[in-house]
């Protein structure tokens, strides 16, 4: 008689539906596994998601902070697994049932980064840091207006001349461009000249111009910026190709609480 071998392989159990410790899930802190992939490791109220946790969703894909009864609620992050270029990378801020509901930022693949407020989980209040905006802090100068006089170059065409550390160049007034607008061999110029300049790593892709054409540039952000009365911090730039024409935009008077614009003087009014 032929006996027979029966060999028991014992692998390793991962049971769905169960918190461990078995009573941490109630009140106390346990985790909690719901499937492969999704599980949640904090603490619990009455057998709710309560105080600080961790929540994984799937690879990559988690929210890290506060909760109130079993909802994203109060500060948290949330990291998306998104791998495209402007994809979401990750939200941190303020939360109200499961909502990004206060202030926050949120950050993408691309280096954008938008900051602000939200209301019940879409943006109301934000900026971004590819823009100029308005920001008392970046503003030195004591005047509550400065007077800029703009240079004629022909009619109804002028030049605004701006310093950068000591640096003084003129750009083309040109109400139907958005940004301050250099080219990369001035780039250039201004970093030999000592002016801080940062690398936002964030690409601009291409933009028509009021003469129609059309350029692609990077974005950069400068300091010591004088125009006028006032000294700037963090300007955000547009730097494009060899030899392309200099620009001022309408975004670099978003860094001031107002400008007015005096056609018949052929003056700017800045105000701090």
């Amino acid at each position: 008689m032929k006996k027979s071998l029966i060999i028991l392989l014992c692998f390793p159990m991962i049971v769905f539906g169960q918190c461990f410790p078995p009573n941490g899930c109630e009140n106390g802190t346990g985790t909690y596994t719901y499937s492969k992939d999704q599980r949640y490791v904090g603490e619990w109220l009455n057998g709710e998601r309560h105080g600080t946790g961790t929540c994984t969703y799937s690879k990559d894909q988690r929210y890290e902070g506060e909760w109130l009864n079993g909802e994203r609620h109060g500060k948290g992050t949330y990291y998306y697994n998104s791998s495209e270029r402007n994809g979401q990378k990750k939200y941190v801020g303020k939360w109200d049932n499961n909502k990004k509901n206060g202030i926050g930022s949120e950050f993408y693949n691309n280096g954008i980064i938008w900051k602000g407020s939200w209301f019940e989980g879409e943006k109301e209040d934000v900026y971004s840091n590819k823009e100029n905006y308005y920001n008392p802090n970046d503003i030195k100068g004591g005047k509550i207006s400065s007077v800029i006089n703009l240079k004629e170059i022909e009619k109804d065409h002028y030049y605004i001349s701006i310093d950068f550390n000591g640096l003084k160049k003129d750009f083309v007034f040109d109400t139907g461009a958005t940004s301050l607008a250099m080219s990369s061999d001035l780039l250039l110029e201004l970093k030999k000249h000592g002016v801080k300049i940062r690398d936002l790593k964030i690409d601009a892709g291409s933009a028509k111009i009021a003469s129609g054409e059309l350029v692609s540039s990077k974005y950069y952000v400068i300091d010591n910026i004088r125009i006028g009365d006032y000294l700037l911090n963090n300007v955000v730039v547009s730097v494009g190709a060899k030899g392309v024409s200099s620009l001022c935009g309408i975004s670099l008077f978003n860094k001031f609480s107002n400008v007015h614009w005096d056609m018949q003087k052929e003056q700017l009014i800045l105000y701090r």
